[in-house]
Formats: structure tokens, sequence, C-alpha cells
């Protein structure tokens, strides 16, 4: 399923021709890499072919959707999830802000997260 559901986005994408360079945990899974292989009847290559491990790729990526989170940038993605609307990828929790509010009691910590309070 998973293999399918790619090989329908790069259809629709209209990038089957191209050079596609997969990453992530993903590129560990030989079963999947080989049906998508047959499905694009070429084979899978890895971002560590053209020198980037793909999991530092992956870790990059998220890096910088996070960036994007703390610039408030929303993206559009309803064809994706469904979301109706621009959506913000995330949701930011600060340390910090935490520490500062929480307080030990006799039965253990409190701590207070969004406007509500409860036990650690």
């Amino acid at each position: 399923m998973t293999a399918q559901s790619l090989l329908n986005s790069l259809n629709k994408l209209n990038v089957i021709e191209d050079e596609i360079y997969f990453c992530g945990g993903g590129v560990h899974n030989k079963y999947l890499l080989e049906r998508i292989s047959r499905g694009l009847n070429k084979k899978c290559k890895t971002t560590q072919e053209i020198g980037v491990d793909p999991d530092y790729l992956e870790a990059i990526c998220f890096a910088w959707l996070a960036k994007k989170r703390l610039d408030e940038v929303k993206f559009e993605l309803e064809e994706i999830t469904g979301s109706k609307g621009a959506v913000y990828l995330g949701r930011i929790f600060s340390p910090l802000y935490r520490e500062r509010l929480s307080t030990s009691t006799s039965s253990g910590s409190i701590w207070i997260r969004d406007n509500k309070l409860g036990p650690s």
C-alpha cells in the first residue's frame, strides 16, 4: 500500500521520468524499494548515491520544518492531508516555560500546560 501510494503521487506529479532519490528510514526497507523499483521500471536510488546520507537528510528536513514552524510559516496541505486551508506543522512547547511554572508538592510535581494543571 505504501509503495502504491507513493507511485500514485509520483505519477500525479509527472516526475516518473526524472531521477528520483529516496531518503529516510524507508531506504532500509528492501521490500519497499523493490516494489517501488518494479512500479517505476527502474532501480530505486538513495541520496547516498549523490553523497548525502539518507538518514541525515531526513533529519535535515525535520530541522527545516521546525524552523518554518518557529517562523510561523503555514503550509497548504489540503491535497495531502485533507486539511482545510493553510496549517502550521507542529506545536511549540518550551521546556523553560514548563520549568518556570512547575512546582513540587508532597504528592509530586505539578505542571501547567495550555492553562491546565496536571500531575507530572
